[in-house]
């Protein structure tokens, strides 16, 4: 079985974002990977070009997919995502998995993973479609959320309505069953974006720049000691408190 862990990364050198990349989250991944055996891929450009950048991971997908044998599997981390835990390998049971962040939105900005089969080659080929770019790229959600929003429409799940309506919005080609076949929840764990514990935080920031939905939000309680991914999302991973991920070794 192939195994690929891929990230995004497209700031200049001297960006904040790459000097914590490369002293921090870039390490770990690469330890990562060889604990697990995964093939460490940096994307560094647009590939869905002249589409959101959002959308590059998901045509590096789509132009290897073919190429792949079914039961391979592809990890996507953000570059603010911070690895807590190594002791699990990001491969899950079903063909498309995504975490259901602290906010209980569906992110796909920090981890998720795809294993190849005839399923999920049909559901990369409709994400990156024309089509549904054409269709949907003057929606509000879609300006501002991107590849977030376009899998919302391809598993036909509306923004803030709870998980159990996935499949029901007129959006996806895919049945109920098909989706619930195919499509597993990860825990908050697997990239946990809201920490209690982070009492230097002041969170009015974070929530003000997500959208809070009304899923059921079951395991959302992580800790510090619990997290398995820390997504230090909107920008924080350049608070003074996020070395606190940073500096503690992985389990």
């Amino acid at each position: 079985m192939r195994k690929i862990f891929i990230t995004y990364i497209d700031y200049p050198p001297g960006h904040n974002a790459t000097i914590i990349y490369n002293a921090h989250t870039k390490p770990r991944f690469l330890e990562y990977c060889k604990i697990h055996d995964f093939e460490f891929v940096e994307i560094t450009t647009n590939l869905a070009h002249p589409y959101n950048l959002g959308f590059a991971k998901l045509f590096y997908i789509k132009n290897i997919i073919d190429t792949l044998n079914d039961g391979d599997v592809i990890t996507y981390m953000d570059v603010d995502c911070c690895i807590m835990d190594s002791r699990q390998a990001p491969i899950f049971e079903k063909d498309f998995a995504i975490v259901q962040e602290s906010t209980g939105c569906l992110c796909m900005g920090g981890t998720w993973s795809l294993k190849v089969s005839d399923w999920s080659k049909r559901f990369i080929k409709e994400i990156c479609s024309d089509e549904i770019q054409a269709k949907n790229k003057h929606l509000p959600t879609w300006k501002v959320w991107h590849e977030n929003d376009a899998v919302y429409h391809v598993i036909g799940l509306e923004w803030g309505t709870p998980l159990s309506e996935i499949g029901k919005r007129n959006t996806t080609i895919f049945t109920i069953d098909e989706i619930n076949e195919h499509v597993q929840i990860l825990p908050t764990e697997w990239g946990m974006t809201f920490c209690a514990e982070d009492t230097a935080l002041d969170y009015s920031y974070y929530y003000s720049y997500n959208v809070i939905s009304q899923y059921e939000r079951t395991d959302i309680n992580c800790t510090f000691d619990t997290c398995i991914v820390r997504h230090l999302s909107a920008g924080t991973m350049y608070e003074n408190w996020a070395n606190r991920y940073f500096n503690t070794p992985m389990k």
